[in-house]
């Protein structure tokens, strides 16, 4: 297995989640 590979993979996926929450939110309170 290749560490570094994994790595980015696993930070790239955060953001991803982190982004989702961000537009998530703003999108629930856009609701209201």
């Amino acid at each position: 297995y290749d560490l570094h590979y994994i790595r980015n993979w696993s930070l790239w996926l955060d953001l991803k989640i982190v982004w989702m929450t961000v537009l998530g939110g703003f999108a629930g309170k856009n609701a209201y």
